[in-house]
């Protein structure tokens, strides 16, 4: 009963937050996640995830799931996993699973829950190792929230100022005309 009430209300989310929109007929669902946290494996990373976007259309079984870094580059699940639909309405489980395409030992399940209690969305990821007897290697999970699937101006979020100082000033050498003398430069 539980489930069945969880699944209602993903779809009661979803269907209030989400604007109506097609692709080839299909009513995907989007969302955009704030950084997410890694709470097992992967160290500290130098070019963090500042935001993450997921696109689900149900319909086609299809999951496009990116990770924006902040040095710019485009983390994209599907580019890296053999990405599955891994979905269970019955259930209340809207999830892909994948194993890493250069290393197939390695699966990831990715999984958008909606938590009652607090009412907000989250994504979980986490990497399990079939060499190491399937041990979760990594887990993440970011807090979400459903958006309109696509506007004329939608870009990711920018990603925070690199805090740096402020730019050295240039110094200009001073000229002086008197009348009657050779000029030259000269350095302050």
């Amino acid at each position: 009963m539980k489930r069945l009430l969880a699944t209602a209300a993903f779809a009661l989310l979803l269907s209030t937050t989400v604007a109506s929109a097609t692709i080839d007929g299909l009513d995907p669902e989007r969302f955009l996640c704030e950084a997410p946290t890694v709470t097992l494996g992967d160290a500290r990373d130098p070019a963090p995830v500042y935001q993450t976007e997921i696109v689900y259309a149900p319909a086609d079984h299809a999951w496009r799931v990116f990770h924006y870094r902040t040095n710019g580059e485009t983390i994209s699940r599907s580019e890296q996993y053999a990405m599955r639909d891994w979905s269970n309405y019955d259930n209340g489980v809207h999830a892909w699973t994948g194993t890493l395409n250069r290393s197939r030992n390695l699966q990831m399940i990715g999984e958008l829950l909606y938590n009652e209690r607090t009412q907000t969305m989250w994504y979980v990821e986490r990497i399990f190792d079939h060499n190491l007897g399937k041990r979760m290697t990594m887990r993440m999970q970011t807090r979400c929230k459903a958006v309109a699937l696509y506007s004329e101006n939608d870009v990711p979020a920018a990603p925070p100022p690199v805090i740096a100082g402020p730019p050295t000033p240039r110094t200009y050498p001073e000229i002086r005309m008197v009348p009657g003398a050779s000029y030259y430069l000269k350095p302050r």
